[in-house]
């Protein structure tokens, strides 16, 4: 409970600070702590700051300082420490947890945290890996590049006339740069003609005719697309497939994914079994 608890206490101790000091005086004075016991450094309104705790902290200054920390400096952190404890206290006295949803949303990610650090400290073994890689080479494969070129028409008396024959002239085999010198017009962000990544291609034609663009077979057009003030013919004019690189090309990429899974795995689980232990009513407005 302490580990807990001292995790709450950075969550807690920077946005109860202002009311925190503003309402010191409303507290009512708390009964006489008990008396440290063995590992533990102090003891604040009951709660106990363990010399583990203050170690750590101790540590986290000392590596940013050449030279040891003199005993006044070490009571100096000790002292923070139980101001944080006392700041932790009246924020949850004055019912911050419940009420703010900044505290709420931190201290959700806090436990979030808390319950994957297992399972996101721990390292796949080689043979794990392996498996996981065999089980999920699509996703780790390279999306390969497409050279897409596009006739646009902008809207007018005649852009009908003209999308008919672009598209008359793409059907007869003629190339796509020349259906655009005759029936074309120029846009703001003209498509280099090259082999382009998935990504460059939607951030250039947007995802609706990015995907529309990647679905065509080589040689092949879209319909007219309407948009950006007209009509827009896609024509697929090179693919470029994508490749899987071997395990050792990619080790670090697969263990990150690895990873992230397995915190993922390990969330669902302790959700289900806070669930399991919680007592849930839906009212009769909640949807099912």
């Amino acid at each position: 409970m302490n580990a807990a608890h001292r995790g709450r206490l950075i969550l807690l101790a920077g946005a109860v600070g202002g009311l925190a000091l503003a309402g010191f005086g409303l507290l009512a004075p708390s009964a006489p702590s008990p008396l440290p016991g063995p590992g533990e450094v102090a003891r604040v309104n009951g709660v106990a700051l363990t010399r583990g705790e203050l170690e750590r902290a101790l540590w986290r200054i000392e590596t940013d300082k050449r030279n040891p920390l003199s005993d006044e400096e070490r009571r100096h952190v000790l002292e923070r420490l139980i101001d944080d404890e006392l700041l932790v206290q009246r924020g949850v006295a004055l019912g911050l947890v419940e009420s703010d949803p900044t505290v709420r949303k931190a201290l959700a990610s806090a436990v979030i945290a808390s319950a994957v650090a297992d399972a996101s400290s721990a390292a796949p073994a080689a043979a794990e890996l392996e498996a996981f890689f065999a089980e999920n080479r699509g996703y780790f494969a390279s999306s390969g590049r497409a050279r897409i070129a596009r006739i646009f028409v902008r809207d007018g008396d005649s852009a009908d006339a003209r999308i008919a024959a672009a598209l008359g002239a793409l059907d007869a085999g003629v190339a796509p740069a020349q259906v655009r010198a005759r029936s074309g017009d120029l846009t703001p962000l003209e498509l280099p003609d090259a082999l382009l990544p998935p990504a460059k291609l939607r951030e250039l034609l947007g995802p609706t005719q990015a995907e529309i663009a990647l679905a065509l077979a080589p040689g092949a057009h879209s319909v007219p697309l309407t948009g950006g003030g007209g009509r827009s013919i896609l024509v697929s004019v090179e693919r470029e497939p994508g490749a899987i690189p071997e395990l050792a090309a990619l080790r670090p990429q697969v263990e990150a994914e690895w990873t992230r899974r397995a915190g993922e795995r390990a969330l669902a689980a302790y959700l289900g079994a806070l669930r399991r232990e919680a007592e849930i009513a839906l009212g009769a407005g909640a949807p099912l």
